[in-house]
């Protein structure tokens, strides 16, 4: 059967994990209907990478995370960090002095 979607995107805090930081018997089955059409899992989080393996390895979960906001792309099978851009630090600073000018 060909899947509906290639692409299963989830976020951590509120999506994946509950309050408990586990994760529900229904969203599990619903993990598990979607790989079974062949879609993938991609977990993305503002956490950062370091904070992910903690969370992610219990659950069983193997694939890539994207965290940090988006700037991190992190292998969480490997336990690997594949990619992570940073911003230009003087960049930020003046766009901080910018908005405290404003503000």
């Amino acid at each position: 059967m060909t899947p509906r979607y290639s692409v299963v995107a989830t976020d951590l805090d509120g999506t994946l994990l509950r309050g408990d930081l586990t994760v529900s018997p229904r969203t599990r089955a619903a993990l598990t209907r979607a790989a079974a059409r062949g879609a993938r899992h991609l977990v993305v989080t503002g956490r950062p990478a370091a904070g992910c393996r903690s969370l992610l390895a219990p659950l069983g979960y193997r694939g890539l995370a994207i965290c940090g906001q988006g700037a991190q792309l992190y292998d969480v099978g490997a336990d690997r960090l594949l990619s992570s851009a940073t911003l230009d630090r003087d960049v930020v600073r003046a766009l901080v002095a910018r908005i405290a000018e404003a503000a």
